[in-house]
């Protein structure tokens, strides 16, 4: 059997919930929340997480909770992380028209073995870079070297109940 090379990068940046178009849809709607409420709320907000995860909901019916969101958006910024990361690399080569990243199969073999999650980008590179880079840029204030997501670690069990209260009140 064999796979384009969309479905192998599929294999590896989705799961049963999620899927580009879901992706596409959390993004812009934690755009549209950083850029509204900028610099009072932070993007990972519980509010923006809860008002992200509704318009999912709404339009593709998924049955998300908070704490779903919450790992894509850590997911997402690993990918996007990732991403740059080997773009930017010297023994790599992003050609931007067709977003591809370019490199020897011995760099390949030997990238893939540093981190696994190069793998997705052997043959495309990441669809929704351009709207990470947004979401994610350096340049925004945040501290130094923090891939933090803002969230304390006990503040799941808080979100879930929260959604629930939501849920219920709609």
């Amino acid at each position: 059997m064999s796979f384009s090379h969309e479905e192998l990068q599929k294999q590896f940046l989705y799961n049963r919930k999620w899927d580009s178009r879901k992706d596409k849809m959390l993004i812009s709607s934690l755009l549209a929340k950083k850029e509204a409420c900028k610099p009072h709320l932070p993007t990972e907000s519980p509010h923006a997480i809860v008002a992200a995860m509704n318009a999912v909901n709404d339009v593709y019916k998924a049955g998300l909770r908070a704490l779903d969101v919450v790992k894509r958006i850590q997911f997402l910024r690993k990918c996007y992380l990732t991403f740059a990361e080997l773009a930017n690399r010297a023994d790599t080569f992003w050609e931007l028209p067709r977003n591809i990243v370019h490199a020897d199969e011995a760099v390949w073999t030997r990238l893939v073995q540093e981190k696994r999650l190069y793998e997705a980008y052997r043959h495309l590179g990441e669809p929704l870079y351009f709207m990470l880079v947004q979401l994610f840029s350096p340049t925004d204030v945040k501290l130094e070297n923090s891939t933090s997501t803002g969230w304390p670690e006990d503040s799941t069990e808080a979100l879930e109940d929260n959604t629930e209260v939501l849920e219920d009140s709609t």
